[in-house]
């Protein structure tokens, strides 16, 4: 591989009634090679926004679940470069939503993540691989009649009319496919 996930930061807004995730990650990465130019992230059906680092708008492609993400320079082996890539996704694998229907109308709603052996990159952008491993953070916005649970420490919680967000914080780093939520 060309380079090493440090962190990941998820920033999510959730609605469990439309199946569906919206918002951004942000992955800080390492360069594992002299002159780091593109990065290929795997990216599964979703619908990519747009990609940038802190002073500027990146060129992405996608095609056959990856995401190639031409960065605005080449970072040398060692050097890291941070990149927010916002995006949509309704989930067929990797995030699972649970609804009510006409055999059981009084289901309660619910999603959650299973993302093993490689599942995740339906839910976000990553190297689904499990020998990279990074430290999270997952900022996701719910209805507040839901609870979150995620990897780590919660942090906090704010609500805002029918609307909570819950900030939970991981410092062990992990591979993706046990980033939950």
């Amino acid at each position: 591989r060309s380079f090493h996930t440090e962190h990941l930061a998820l920033d999510l807004s959730v609605d469990v009634k439309k199946a569906k995730l919206e918002g951004s990650a942000t992955l800080t990465l390492v360069s594992l090679v002299p002159a780091l130019t593109e990065v290929v992230l795997d990216a599964r059906e979703m619908k990519i926004k747009g990609a940038r680092t802190r002073s500027r708008r990146l060129r992405t492609s996608a095609a056959d679940g990856t995401l190639a993400i031409r960065l605005d320079r080449a970072y040398a082996a060692g050097e890291a470069v941070t990149i927010r890539i916002d995006y949509a996704a309704s989930p067929r694998a990797g995030f699972w939503f649970v609804r009510p229907d006409r055999a059981y109308p009084a289901r309660l709603a619910q999603g959650w993540s299973q993302g093993q052996a490689e599942d995740s990159a339906f839910w976000f952008p990553v190297l689904d691989h499990p020998n990279d491993k990074f430290t999270t953070e997952i900022k996701v916005t719910a209805d507040s009649s839901l609870r979150t649970v995620a990897n780590g420490k919660l942090v906090s919680r704010k609500t805002r009319g029918s609307r909570t967000t819950w900030t939970w914080q991981l410092d062990t780093p992990q591979p993706a496919y046990l980033v939950s939520l």
